[in-house]
């Protein structure tokens, strides 16, 4: 009998030690690649039973090259790169792992907002450059008392509220999928998208992205937010229109931008990683040693306890 195939398409992690560990242990064989799309990953893809994914994108086109795969799992909480509904008609499960970062992303969220909130990382580059001066962070306000407006709460953004309300931020929220009492459960006040825009602060993306979705924030929702608003975003580069996004930083609508995730990533040389208030993060938030493991753990243990079940026969 041959032993079960699974494909990882793409990886940025030093080895697959892991991932071994637990495919090979059970008898199935892995095979190991860094392509993310085109023909080469129609053929790569193409036999094997198993697939693990992390940026590839797994469209119509690439599904119909897989001729016996039963399983995709992707490396991360997000599955806006693999067209779900296409996976389901051909009985393909498709996995994701939402909770293995939730705390490291949140922690992240929070270490971008001090840090512009309290001016630290200008302030150090100013030390850095021999200059020893409040001028260039100037004003700073308290923290507590200010208002922070999440877009989406679900297991992210509610990790944050807590975090927020340790500092004594208000906190207020905008998510289409929980209700008013579910959100104040998780201390934060439900409250429309348009008035968290007004309201905030601090602006806080966590919403799911889909693979059309429009941006969550463009030149409309810009307009309407509190002037001076400092905006984080750990979620998706997709949720923002980085031209309105460059306008609004420029004309001082948007004071300060925390960003972990970008539209083009790694960022050219124009990007908004070269404006004055904007701090740019290499797509880092979900990373610890922990969650590195846990990840990396789950995804190969679910995509061997797909392949090693018999398929059914009609």
């Amino acid at each position: 009998m041959t032993a079960p195939r699974v494909v990882v398409t793409d990886f940025d992690y030093p080895n697959l030690d892991i991932e071994r560990g637990v495919l090979e242990s059970a008898g199935v064989d892995l095979e190991s690649h860094c392509i993310k799309e085109g023909p080469e990953l129609q053929a790569i893809v193409a036999e094997a039973d198993g697939v693990i994914v992390q940026y590839a994108r797994i469209t119509r086109h690439v599904l119909d090259a897989m001729r016996r795969c039963r399983v995709i799992a992707r490396y991360g909480v997000g599955l806006d790169t693999i067209d779900q509904p296409a996976a389901r008609e051909r009985g393909i499960r498709v996995h994701n792992v939402p909770d293995y970062c939730t705390e490291e992303v949140a922690d992240h969220a929070m270490a971008l907002m001090l840090s512009l909130l309290r001016g630290t990382h200008t302030l150090a580059n100013e030390v850095a450059a021999s200059r020893w001066s409040l001028a260039s962070v100037r004003p700073l306000h308290r923290i507590r008392g200010q208002t922070l407006g999440l877009i989406g709460c679900g297991r992210i953004g509610s990790a944050v509220a807590v975090r927020a309300a340790g500092f004594g931020m208000r906190v207020i929220g905008f998510d289409p999928l929980l209700d008013s009492a579910t959100l104040a459960e998780r201390g934060i006040e439900a409250a429309p998208f348009e008035r968290v825009l007004a309201e905030a602060d601090v602006l806080s993306l966590h919403r799911p992205a889909t693979l059309d979705a429009l941006p969550a924030l463009g030149p409309d929702e810009f307009a309407r937010v509190k002037p001076g608003v400092v905006l984080i975003n750990t979620a998706r580069g997709s949720l923002i229109d980085e031209r309105a996004l460059r306008e609004a930083v420029l004309d001082g609508r948007v004071r300060a931008a925390g960003l972990d995730v970008l539209q083009v990533e790694p960022p050219g040389p124009e990007s908004l990683a070269s404006l004055p208030g904007v701090i740019v993060t290499p797509h880092a938030a979900w990373y610890s040693e922990e969650s590195e493991v846990q990840l990396r753990t789950t995804v190969a243990t679910l995509v061997r306890d797909a392949v090693l079940v018999p398929p059914a026969t009609g």
